[in-house]
């Protein structure tokens, strides 16, 4: 896996997802310190194809989100593909669509969801719960800066560990 990434690939159908995804799932990704990723023909290379461009953008991944709403067979494709290169699958499907899932992948445990904010909150629990949070490495990263802190900042840092605390306890 790419532990050190940030890169959060999306893979889901554009005509269907494309506002969803590029706006609230996207913001839940960049809140979290990672970078969402996801590939289209507009935001490919003219020199590349666009089977390569997801090739490149997938192996370069921490973790793949693929929601298989629309039974895109790029979506199957895409999540298979990170499989095989053993990078985490975030599995989600909105409810109304689990019996058109294919045989072979619903033994994955899907995020069934049915509106937005299911599917934001989902997203985020994942991420957040990934051992490798960039959230961890940035606590730690702050904590060797410990003794050069004001007093003020200390307070601040002290304050955001117990409020991440916190909330995994309410969990």
């Amino acid at each position: 896996t790419n532990e050190n990434s940030k890169n959060v690939f999306a893979a889901f159908y554009f005509k269907e997802l494309k506002e969803i995804f590029d706006n609230d799932v996207k913001e839940i990704v960049e809140e979290l310190g990672l970078n969402y990723i996801r590939v289209s023909s507009s935001t490919t290379d003219t020199n590349k194809t666009i089977n390569d461009e997801i090739i490149g953008k997938i192996k370069s991944s921490k973790i793949v989100i693929a929601d298989f709403t629309g039974q895109r067979n790029s979506v199957y494709f895409e999540a298979g593909f990170a499989l095989g290169l053993n990078i985490p699958v975030i599995w989600t499907c909105k409810k109304e669509e689990e019996k058109e899932l294919s045989f072979d992948t619903r033994q994955y445990p899907h995020t069934l969801w049915e509106t937005k904010e299911d599917l934001k909150e989902a997203v985020a629990e994942y991420l957040e719960e990934t051992d490798s949070s960039p959230l961890l490495e940035q606590t730690y990263d702050r904590l060797t800066e410990y003794d050069t802190m004001t007093g003020e900042e200390k307070a601040e840092f002290l304050e955001n560990i117990v409020s991440g605390i916190e909330k995994y306890i309410e969990k």
